[in-house]
C-alpha cells in the first residue's frame, strides 16, 4: 500500500502480533472505504517494516484542504 490508495476493510481479526493496534474507539468500520493518509517506516529490524494511517474516505477532502 502507499499514501494515497483507497482500500475497504472486510474483516476484524485479532490484531497479529508486530503490527499495532488500533486505538481504543477508532476499530475501522467494515466495508467502509479508507484511505490512506500516511505510510510510516519501522526500521530494518521490524518483521513489519511499515505501518499505515488510514482516515475514512469521507473524511479525506476535509483532511486535505
Amino acid at each position: 500500500m502507499e499514501e494515497g490508495d483507497t482500500i475497504i476493510v472486510v474483516n476484524q481479526k485479532e490484531t497479529p502480533r508486530g503490527y499495532r493496534s488500533p486505538l481504543p474507539g477508532h476499530m475501522p468500520e467494515l466495508f467502509t472505504t479508507y484511505v490512506v493518509i500516511e505510510k510510516r517506516y519501522s526500521g530494518h529490524k521490524s518483521e513489519y517494516p511499515y505501518h499505515y494511517f488510514l482516515l475514512p474516505e469521507d473524511k479525506y477532502d476535509i483532511f486535505i484542504n
